[in-house]
Parts: C-alpha cells; sequence; structure tokens
C-alpha cells in the first residue's frame, strides 16, 4: 500500500493518506489541508504492508516540496 507521509521540518513523519493505485488518487484529508499541511516543508510516499503504520519502515519512493496549488 502506498502511503503519504507529511515532513515536517523537524520531528517525526505524520502519516497523512493511503494511496490508491491508478492515474488519478484523490485522497480525503481529516481537517482542511491548510490545517493538515500547515508547518509541512515536504511530501513523501512509501510503500507498507500495514496501511495502519504510523511510521515509515522502509525508504520513499518519491518526494518533493509542499507547496500549495489548491
Amino acid at each position: 500500500m502506498a502511503r503519504l507521509w507529511a515532513l515536517p521540518a523537524h520531528g517525526a513523519p505524520v502519516p497523512i493518506a493511503n494511496v490508491a493505485s491508478g492515474a488519478s488518487a484523490p485522497i480525503q484529508l481529516g481537517a482542511p489541508a491548510e490545517e493538515v499541511f500547515a508547518g509541512i516543508a515536504r511530501l513523501a510516499v512509501s510503500f507498507e504492508e500495514d496501511p495502519a503504520a504510523v511510521q515509515p519502515t522502509g525508504p520513499y519512493v518519491l518526494s518533493g516540496p509542499c507547496v500549495r496549488f489548491w
């Protein structure tokens, strides 16, 4: 399962959502994006066996800056 992580400048990665495979993968956030991503500099994706993982267990396969496009 692909899992999206928020990477704050300081502190542990924060799990955001599991991402379904496909050309388009919308996700539901538990709060407005402004709150979820406040203070988050980067986003990353890892593949996890446990869809409820609270910390990544393997390397990030994608990562990049968290920028506002909404």
